[in-house]
């Protein structure tokens, strides 16, 4: 419906714009030279001179209606508004400005106001066409076509409005699925009958509805050779060509409409609007530049709205704010630069204020599928999988093509745990959209469900389409690795660096890789490389320093990694992995200060506040402390099987056995192969006086591979 609420302005506001009274000779100079004005086109120079003229004679209700109508051609509805009320209070039995003023009501979406002045008016209207068809306008908009359809008939039968009624029927009938029935009324129409614009332009939205569009732009071709200089017509043929994806059409009628009227904003915005949709963004800016000279209040808001897009374009998030802020805090009910606002706060990083953005949206269109996809997305990324799901399910409600909606839901689906249900939503939104992320997605799934070579096949596809896609060829060769197919996977390696020398991301890549095939020096060369040229994350510092630590470089790994924690103070494993580095050479003293200087700077990271309240415990440090710091990181991370193994050890230490017992049993069940976990429970077995069972503990944790020095600490007659 709302396809046909944008037609139904435009149509309307052109009706507004072409209905007489604009021009009379008068011997008053004032209102003689706004019609010439008017006559030029030049709206807001004609209204300047019919002000002065009220001036001079203020209760002349003929100069408000001139000025009120050239206020529509300028779009300036409010100051229209008032000039046209203000008419009518002067001339309150004008039928025609009874009409004009309803008009304006459905422009402005006002229902309520529309519906209360046709009630007003009805007595004025009982044999009028026009009144029948501004009612079914109105039940059109409203989504009720049935009443529309009977109003659009009586209007039919009326001789002043018999040929707008018939085509207005035909639209209803084509939006109530009735085809044939919509068909039949158009090709019943005469040529005579339909040779006027307006009844012409009436014609071209059937068209379009119809999907007719080479019909659709001919009949606003023929309004225009009735009047070539109309911009209003002019502005509707650009319109058509932009909602048609004209591109090439769109651009030289625009191109050639700024240049015959310089002085027309609304061309410049337009044109800079489609150089935005191509990402011309230097000729939008252009374009923009030259209008800023010219905005005046009826175009400020389209202006700013452009001005705000442009500068998320160029990823200038706050200018971009500033501006579409402005706009929204003028037009609250402005659906597009609401929206727009909330794009900019996500873009930003400022979720919250980018999701109530999305929700105000919803409360002025609850259909708006590009915000019910963001909020979609937004609850995806913060793990509120329920949430996310019901609005995708609501986009596909309305749209199940969505390539978007379906690979949204499939990543939810793969999160919650069921990859057979997510798999064809991936394959789904593929075909839909040949959207490569889909695709990538259709792999996981097949990863997922042990299907490996499969989705071997299917990443091997993706990075066919682009193969600079970083994620996606770590996961397809470590996928190789664990198929055994070790060449390829080499082969992968070898070709990043031959083709992508200067891509550090792809660097970091192929130094994993080698590094995952045991070529420690060559993966240490690229990973270097890949540090010096860009590659600036703690990742790339963490990989190189376990290279370092293979080939026996232990001062170079651990001073790699100091410099990773001053460049990086928030990557938690690099603090991590330089405490390990300081535990490896005997320096636990230095490890436990770099935790404890970790923790300082990241006190909600259940990573660090795990790890150092297991290096107290390891340290025989403050018990006390490190069972409070293992709580606080299990409170965050209850899932991770080491956090909870420490917990359980630290109630252990503490004498707390029955705690100890269930979380020690929970680390089990979280990482049933682990032999540190397996070997704690049989600590706490043996002190319970459970020997067998903490000899079979023992047994299993052996079994895992535990660490020699554990293995002193078994005691006695435990094996």
């Amino acid at each position: 419906m709302r396809g046909i609420w944008n037609y139904f302005v435009v149509v309307i506001i052109i009706i507004l714009s072409a209905l007489p009274g604009c021009r009379e000779d008068q011997n008053v100079s004032f209102e003689e030279k706004g019609n010439r004005e008017f006559d030029r086109q030049s709206y807001a120079r004609a209204v300047n001179f019919w002000q002065q003229a009220i001036e001079e004679s203020p209760d002349n209700a003929r100069l408000y209606t001139k000025a009120g109508r050239a206020f529509l051609k300028l779009s300036r509805i409010d100051e229209a508004e008032k000039f046209l009320n203000h008419s009518i209070r002067l001339n309150p039995q004008n039928a025609v400005l009874q009409k004009d003023l309803i008009r304006i009501c459905l422009i402005r979406g006002d229902h309520a106001r529309a519906l209360e002045k046709m009630k007003q008016y009805a007595s004025s209207f009982e044999k009028d066409g026009d009144y029948f068809i501004l009612q079914g306008d109105f039940y059109m908009i409203s989504g009720e076509l049935d009443k529309a359809e009977r109003l659009y008939r009586k209007a039919v039968l009326i001789h002043n409005a018999g040929t707008r009624g018939k085509i207005k029927l035909a639209i209803c009938l084509r939006s109530l699925g009735r085809d044939q029935n919509a068909q039949k009324i158009v090709s019943s129409l005469k040529p005579e009958m339909i040779e006027k614009p307006l009844n012409l332009l009436l014609l071209s939205d059937y068209f379009f509805l119809s999907g007719q569009l080479r019909m659709a732009e001919q009949c606003i071709q023929g309004a225009l050779k009735h009047n070539p200089d109309s911009q209003i017509l002019n502005i509707r043929l650009a319109q058509f060509y932009l909602q048609t994806s004209f591109r090439k059409k769109a651009l030289e009628t625009l191109r050639n409409l700024e240049k015959k009227y310089p002085e027309n904003v609304s061309f410049k915005i337009m044109l800079a609007d489609l150089y935005l949709s191509g990402r011309q963004v230097v000729q939008a800016e252009t374009m923009l530049e030259n209008a800023k000279e010219i905005v005046d209040d009826a175009s400020r808001t389209n202006f700013n709205l452009l001005m705000g897009k442009c500068f998320l374009y160029k990823n200038q998030i706050p200018y971009a704010a500033s501006y579409l802020k402005a706009v929204v805090s003028e037009n609250p009910t402005l659906i597009s630069a609401t929206y727009l606002l909330g794009v900019a706060y996500f873009a930003g990083h400022q979720i919250k204020l980018a999701e109530k953005n999305f929700i105000r949206v919803l409360v002025l269109d609850p259909h708006h599928i590009d915000s019910l996809l963001m909020l979609s997305y937004i609850h995806y990324k913060d793990h509120a999988y329920d949430l996310s799901l019901d609005y995708s399910r609501q986009v596909l409600e309305f749209d199940k093509s969505n390539s978007r909606a379906l690979t949204i839901k499939g990543l939810c689906l793969l999160e919650l745990g069921v990859p057979k249900e997510a798999a064809p939503l991936f394959l789904k939104a593929f075909s839909l959209g040949k959207r490569v992320s889909a695709l990538y997605f259709y792999g996981v799934s097949l990863e997922e469900l042990g299907r490996l070579e499969s989705a071997a096949e299917v990443f091997d596809k993706v990075l066919t389409i682009n193969p600079e896609l970083t994620d996606v060829v770590r996961r397809y060769a470590s996928l190789l690795l664990e198929l055994g197919q070790r060449e390829k996977a080499l082969e992968i390696a070898r070709d990043i660096i031959e083709h992508n020398p200067a891509n550090p991301f792809l660097g970091y890549t192929a130094g994993d890789l080698f590094y995952r095939l045991e070529q420690y020096e060559i993966s240490q060369r690229i990973l270097e490389k890949a540090i010096s040229e860009g590659a600036s994350h703690g990742h790339v510092y963490s990989l190189l320093a376990a290279s370092y630590q293979y080939t026996g470089k232990h001062r170079d790994a651990g001073d790699l990694l100091l410099r990773c924690t001053f460049d990086f103070p928030n990557y938690c494993q690099g603090w991590i992995d330089l405490a390990v580095s300081y535990m490896n050479r005997g320096q636990k003293k230095a490890a436990l200060q770099v935790l404890d200087a970790a923790y300082r700077k990241n006190p909600d990271s259940p990573a660090i506040t795990g790890n150092l309240a297991w290096l107290l415990l390891e340290n025989d440090q403050d018990v006390h402390k490190a069972l409070d710091l293992a709580r606080k990181a299990y409170e965050k991370s209850p899932d991770n099987p080491a956090i909870a193994d420490t917990l359980g050890w630290a109630y252990y230490l503490k004498g707390a056995y029955s705690q100890a017992e269930w979380m020690l049993e929970q680390a089990e069940a979280l990482a049933p192969d682990k032999a540190i976990v397996k070997y704690h429970r049989a600590m706490l077995l043996a002190s319970q006086g459970k020997t067998t069972a903490a000899k079979k503990c023992f047994q299993a944790a052996l079994a895992h591979k535990l660490p020699e020095h554990l293995v002193d600490r078994i005691p006695e007659g435990m094996l």
